[in-house]
């Protein structure tokens, strides 16, 4: 009688473990971080995202909305350092460093979901937070009364984000900027 082939194997999926939103939100987060530092921001596909965080890729659809979401949330993160950041120092010390390299990203990545339409009416609280702190700062490192601390503030928050983005087109060297 004939022997029978056997039949090779079939190789099982290998099941991703359960894991929580919050860790997975943390994972993709650390991610789109990652790969946004170091790729052009448009070269970031979902599933490149998905894969770095070890999640399905519906996910970030799941839990940020979409993509852009999900960016948002990393200019979020990144703000609430900055803020933090802010109560920190002396009057001599600039309040936001614009060559500082977690900055910049921030800054750029801002601008560039601005210009790709992105919904960023979610950046509107943290940003009041962060002329608010910078206004704080004036007040009590400075001595500047609150009320011109509170007009001043956001001209600083502007020349930040002017100088962060595109202080190197204006020959500004960013290792000179303190």
């Amino acid at each position: 009688p004939p022997m029978a082939r056997s039949q090779p194997a079939k190789k099982k999926p290998t099941r991703r473990s359960p894991i929580s939103r919050q860790e997975g939100e943390r994972r993709l987060i650390a991610a789109a971080t990652s790969l946004l530092q170091n790729q052009p921001f448009s070269s970031v596909s979902v599933r490149d995202l998905a894969a770095a965080a070890d999640v399905h890729q519906s996910y970030i659809h799941t839990w940020f909305g979409s993509q852009s979401g999900l960016y948002v949330r990393v200019l979020k993160e990144i703000s609430s350092q900055l803020v933090a950041n802010l109560g920190t120092g002396t009057a001599d010390v600039i309040p936001i460093d614009p060559s500082d390299p977690t900055a910049r990203f921030a800054v750029r990545l801002l601008f560039w979901l601005d210009l790709e339409g992105a919904d960023l009416s979610e950046m509107n609280p943290v940003l009041d937070a962060l002329a608010t702190a910078h206004a704080e700062r004036l007040t009590s490192l400075v001595g500047l009364d609150p009320a011109r601390a509170s007009s001043v503030a956001p001209q600083g928050l502007a020349t930040f984000l002017g100088l962060s983005a595109f202080g190197h087109l204006l020959g500004a060297d960013p290792d000179q900027i303190h």
